[in-house]
């Protein structure tokens, strides 16, 4: 099957190692690019609060720990999980990233 849509298939997944925040889609993407080329290859972008956050997503918290490390170590260093379902409340499909409401 070809793959899905950016961000259809990551609207009801658990974890979140988020490791870029950028006001700008352009530099968001660029982040995501970074990743890809440093061992996260599953990262999609989540806009919430005017900010495009680079998130890899995954289903399990031991999955989230451990690409935790490689983006600490290859990425940022104040990188951190997030539970998804809290984080991004109400996830609509944008193009080419999540729309997340804002939190209270």
């Amino acid at each position: 099957a070809p793959p899905a849509p950016a961000a259809a298939g990551d609207l009801g997944a658990r974890w979140g190692v988020v490791f870029g925040s950028d006001k700008t889609i352009a530099a968001a993407q660029d982040e995501i690019r970074r990743a890809a080329a440093n061992g996260i290859a599953s990262a999609k972008l989540y806009q919430r609060n005017g900010y495009y956050a680079s998130i890899a997503v995954v289903d399990s918290r031991p999955e989230a720990e451990a690409l935790l490390a490689i983006a600490r170590k290859n990425l940022r260093s104040d990188a951190y999980i997030a539970a998804m379902d809290s984080w991004c409340r109400n996830p609509q499909a944008g193009e080419g990233y999540v729309a997340c409401q804002s939190n209270p």
